[in-house]
């Protein structure tokens, strides 16, 4: 081989190794690329290049993102012209028979909040342009992109374009059920920016005009522009159209509603890195818009809006605040707004009129006459005078405002309202940070009738609340309200209130209100017609229970009675006439179906009065009550009465006890105590300490007698004549059933030495007389010196008391002063004996009346 053969030899064996590598290295950087771009598939067939261009039957691509978007495109009959290869720009033209584009976003493509969109600048433009063909046409253009909830939808249309240095002029149309939108755009270089002009037309009929032009001075970017419509009569199928791209439901249109007219013309300005900000902080400027919708229009979130509008603005960095305002709107409101307000409350149909001042004229003030009107179960009428800031700090002033509402029917579970009405005088100042209202003099709220539909119903007639003095104040924020309280005065009068455990009256709360978006509060005197007067305190965490705390005042019954003329439990034979009483209540309602939870403290000093035909002085207690888990108890902790006459006085009385009970079975608790005594004839009846209860079908407990004096026995007892002297000790077992009260093993004894009686009765002694064998125990009797006096004692359920008497002693002026033992069997019928006593002079004329009143209704004759 010759050395030139060799040399060849090597050189083509270099160059094929050069090349492989070549390829190699171009293959794995095609691979890189496709790998870090996401494109899982890139396919082509039918790649024809020629001298003018290159022709491409088909294309495909398919791209994931790094969030799981997936992007395909499909085309089809590419074909694109260049003037010569070895410069290929610009280029002449691009024509696709068929463009087909699916995008699926990722399952955490989340919209960025506060987003700038990036704006080329003059060179950039440029460079995009010098890449964008010189004229390009897509037959046929089919994009399927995710519409309401998340569901992909489709539109087909095409798309044609043309340029000239860096002006570019776009038309874009899409078709549908023999309809066409077209849109056209034109966007050109400016001395300092670029402009952008738009026109819709709908099946070839022009709709709307709007021009854009964007410009930078240093760092500032200035956008102006207009937009105008003069009618939309296409609106029959073009917002079927438009309803698979929103989540509102249709909406029924009047018949003609392609009336209208809209203008619009800003002139914006904000600091720009070479962005678009999206954030409305970031704009200042002026911008004016007005609307004339002779038929109602729907606005897609809002609801059908008739009527006109003409608003001008002027805004500092993202503050803005009108500069002229007329209105006349007529709002059938979307039902989405309004789903979290009970039925009751959401209006059907609003109107709004705005109307300029003209007597005021100010420079840094717009004043303006507002009225909105409400339909529905709730109408309503707000007017108010507004005074806009036009200058920084921006705020509205509000003056002479009234907020008037009625009702005829409001039903707010568990209240029903009727007749409700409401006047509020309003004042107040708003901006973008805080809002403050003051309820002027004469700001009430009424409603004839007030239901409330609770385990026990409550029911108010002539309620009245006046709120005069109240200050609302708000604090806001971009997403909302951040905190808002109501504060002052809350006066509510209600002429009757009907409640089963209350009489029907007057009640009157003097309450300060105090109320946030966390708790209620609200403190003040409430009091009746009874004069029963309650220093409350209430307060109601909207999360938590409700707390309620309320002192009695001291009532003094020398006048009246307050708590008799309240409640209808009041036992209606109890009267008092004198005395004190003091009280304090606290009790807690969860906000669950649990049980309530009380505590009650009564302290009652020097009380008397009378009950049923018992007389009462000098009560003094000390009671406790604690209501928990649906069980109640009561802890007397100190109970003294100085003296109870039922015909017989007796007294002072002392007590210290507890009971406890089920609210169920209130009847059936238990009764224990650790004191129970009384003076009684000069002598002490007692109960040891102990306990009872009173569920069980019996019940027994001992009583013991101490120190007895015969003598004011002999005084209390209705025997004339009767007198006598001696201590008497004993005791008794007090037995209680379903049929009454029994008394069994009783005994009585009198205390040694003994003692005397002496019966000297006109009418014994004249027994005496007349019968020989009666004469004798009527002298002994005369003057008795006893040795041994001693009785059993019993007591039936129907008040038969039964005493077998022994008596040993002696007459000293009979026979010498021999013994003398006497056997008696005595028998009294204890109601028929207190009876008596209380027909006489021994209690009060009240007392008398009642007994003698019981005594007519029992001797009535029965009518057959």
């Amino acid at each position: 081989m010759t050395r030139r053969r060799r040399i060849l030899v090597s050189l083509l064996g270099l160059l094929i190794v050069l090349t492989l590598a070549a390829g190699w290295f171009g293959w794995s950087q095609w691979q890189l690329f496709k790998q870090r771009n996401g494109i899982e598939q890139l396919d082509w067939r039918g790649l024809s290049p020629s001298l003018s261009g290159l022709r491409l039957d088909e294309l495909d691509v398919r791209q994931h993102g790094e969030n799981g978007a997936l992007l395909k495109v499909h085309l089809q009959g590419i074909d694109l012209r260049i003037d010569r290869w070895r410069s290929p720009l610009p280029i002449r033209s691009l024509v696709v028979s068929e463009l087909s584009l699916a995008w699926q976003p990722g399952i955490k493509d989340e919209p960025t909040a506060n987003a700038s969109l990036m704006l080329p600048d003059r060179d950039q433009l440029r460079s995009i342009a010098a890449w964008l063909p010189e004229r390009g046409r897509i037959d046929s253009l089919t994009v399927t992109l995710p519409c309401a909830e998340q569901q992909p939808c489709s539109e087909a249309g095409a798309l044609n374009w043309h340029r000239q240095d860096t002006q570019l002029v776009a038309d874009l149309s899409l078709e549908r059920d023999a309809h066409r939108i077209a849109l056209a755009a034109q966007m050109s270089e400016q001395p300092d920016g670029y402009g952008l002009d738009l026109q819709l037309a709908l099946n070839e009929q022009p709709r709307l005009n709007a021009t854009n032009r964007l410009a930078w001075l240093d760092e500032d970017l200035r956008w102006s522009g207009t937009l105008a419509m003069s009618e939309l009569p296409e609106t029959a199928w073009l917002l079927p159209w438009l309803e698979r791209w929103t989540a509102s439901a249709a909406i029924d249109l009047p018949a003609t509603p392609g009336e209208m007219r809209l203008g619009a013309g800003w002139a914006l300005h904000a600091r720009s890195q070479g962005e678009l900000p999206t954030e409305g902080s970031a704009w200042g400027g002026d911008l004016s818009f007005a609307a004339t919708l002779p038929s109602a229009w729907p606005l897609v979130g809002i609801g059908q809006v008739q009527g006109r509008l003409e608003l001008a603005a002027s805004g500092v960095d993202g503050q803005w605040a009108p500069t002229s305002l007329s209105a006349d709107l007529n709002l059938a409101p979307e039902a989405s707004l309004l789903e979290a307000l009970p039925p009751e409350l959401r209006s059907d149909r609003l109107r709004l009129t705005a109307e300029p001042l003209s007597a005021e004229v100010a420079d840094d003030r717009l004043p303006v006459a507002v009225r909105l009107i409400a339909g529905g179960p709730l109408a309503g009428e707000l007017e108010a005078q507004l005074r806009f800031s036009a200058r920084a700090p921006y705020r509205t002033d509000i003056s002479q405002g009234r907020l008037r509402l009625k009702a005829q029917a409001l039903t707010l579970p568990p209240t029903t309202l009727t007749s409700l009405t409401a006047d509020l005088r309003l004042s107040g100042q708003a901006s973008s940070e805080q809002l403050t209202l003051t309820l002027n003099k004469a700001s009430t709220l009424a409603a004839q009738r007030v239901r409330i539909a609770a385990d026990s119903p409550v029911s108010l007639s002539g309620v009245l609340a006046d709120l005069s003095g109240l200050a609302i104040q708000a604090r806001l924020a971009p997403e909302g309200i951040v905190q808002a309280q109501a504060k002052g005065p809350a006066r509510l009068q209600v002429k009757e209130l009907q409640q089963a455990q209350l009489r029907t009256q007057g009640w009157r709360w003097q309450a300060n209100l105090d109320a946030d978006q966390t708790r209620l509060l609200l403190d003040g005197p409430l009091s009746n017609d009874s004069d029963l007067v309650l220093v409350t305190n209430l307060r109601k965490p909207w999360s938590g229970p409700l707390t309620l705390k309320a002192r009695l005042q001291d009532l003094f019954f020398r006048a009246s009675n307050p708590l008799a003329s309240t409640f209808n439990d009041w036992p209606a034979l109890l009267e008092l006439n004198s005395g004190r009483l003091q009280g304090d209540l606290s009790l807690t309602v969860p906000p669950d179906a649990a049980p309530l939870q009380a505590n009650a403290r009564l302290t009652a000093g020097g009380l008397a009065g009378i009950y049923d035909r018992t007389e009462l002085t000098g009560l003094d207690a000390r009671l406790e009550l604690a209501l928990a888990a649906n069980r109640l108890r009561l802890d007397m902790a100190q109970l003294q009465l100085e003296q109870a006459n039922p015909g017989i006085a007796f007294g002072p009385l002392q007590a210290q006890g507890r009971y406890e009970a089920s609210l169920d079975a209130l009847s059936a608790g238990t009764l224990s105590w650790q004191q129970a005594q009384s003076r009684v004839l000069g002598g002490t009846v007692s109960i040891e300490p102990g306990s009872l209860d009173l569920s069980a079908a019996q019940q027994k407990v001992a009583v013991a007698i101490e120190g007895l004096q015969l003598s004011q026995l002999f005084i209390a007892y209705p025997a004339e004549g009767l007198q006598g002297s001696g201590l008497v000790d004993g005791g008794f077992e007090v037995h209680r059933s379903g049929e009454g009260l029994r008394i069994e093993g009783g005994k009585l004894a009198a205390r040694e030495p003994g003692g005397v009686l002496q019966f000297r009765s006109p009418q014994i002694q004249a027994l005496g007389r007349s019968n020989p064998a009666m004469g004798l125990v009527t002298e002994a009797l005369d003057d008795f010196h006893y040795s041994v006096l001693d009785s059993d004692v019993r007591y039936d359920e129907r008040g038969k008391l039964q005493l077998g008497l022994r008596l040993q002693g002696r007459n000293p002026a009979l026979e010498g002063g021999r013994p003398i033992n006497f056997n008696i069997n005595l028998e009294e019928d204890i109601p028929a004996l207190l009876t008596s006593l209380q027909l006489s002079d021994r209690v009060s004329e009240t007392i008398q009346q009642r007994v003698q009143e019981r005594l007519q209704r029992d001797n009535a004759p029965t009518t057959p």
